[in-house]
């Protein structure tokens, strides 16, 4: 049974910033690899948290993967091409 009663709406770039985060790289390497400043990077990740209402980054995955925003396949399948170079 699920808590959750809507589903926010997340930017193109929160859910990038997201995907990157569920697959294991620290902020400072998501904002290394999109090129953007790490404070922007936690910026995103601190509204995508609130947006969420999660408690921390591992529930703010597991709130999306529940709501459908991101997928636990996808993020395996990033997961390997990350750890592979």
């Amino acid at each position: 049974m699920s808590i959750v009663q809507h589903v926010p709406t997340l930017t193109s770039r929160e859910l990038q910033l997201l995907m990157l985060v569920a697959v294991g790289y620290s902020a400072k390497e998501v904002a290394n690899r999109c090129g953007i400043a790490f404070r922007t990077v936690e910026t995103h990740l601190d509204t995508m948290r609130l947006k969420l209402r999660a408690r921390n980054r591992t529930h703010m995955v597991a709130i999306a993967i529940e709501l459908g925003l991101i997928s636990s396949t996808h993020i395996r399948q990033d997961s390997l091409h990350a750890s592979q170079g």
